[in-house]
């Protein structure tokens, strides 16, 4: 499976020639194609039980990086996930056009909407 430094080094070219990048954006690219190719060094670990040796590219730790932040990821995610009770979960997005508060009996569908939300959600 492709990386996204893999992506990058494939159409940054054509990109940067239709695109005009800021300071930001071309360090950031920089950091994705330097991540774990070898430019910016190399570890030798070896298995305590086997004895085996192998290299590990270094990496900058660019929050942009799914290589650099993919651990963090993947332990914020268990976080998140050890909060949950165990119940089912469900996400409710109203929009509304004016504050929520001034919504009064004077517009009946509105109000009504509110009402059963409040109800809903308090239960």
């Amino acid at each position: 499976m492709p990386t996204l430094a893999d992506v990058v080094r494939t159409h940054r070219a054509d990109y940067q020639a239709q695109h005009s990048l800021s300071f930001l954006e071309r360090t950031t690219l920089e950091a994705l194609l330097a991540c774990r190719s070898g430019s910016l060094g190399s570890t030798l670990y070896q298995c305590a039980d086997c004895g085996q040796k192998h290299f590990m590219h270094r990496s900058r730790g660019n929050r942009h990086c799914p290589q650099c932040q993919q651990h963090e990821t993947r332990q914020w995610v268990l976080d998140q996930q050890s909060r949950l009770l165990p119940v089912p979960y469900f996400l409710l997005t109203k929009f509304y056009r004016k504050r929520p508060d001034l919504i009064s009996e004077e517009e009946p569908v509105r109000y009504l909407f509110l009402r059963e939300e409040r109800r809903v959600l308090k239960t």
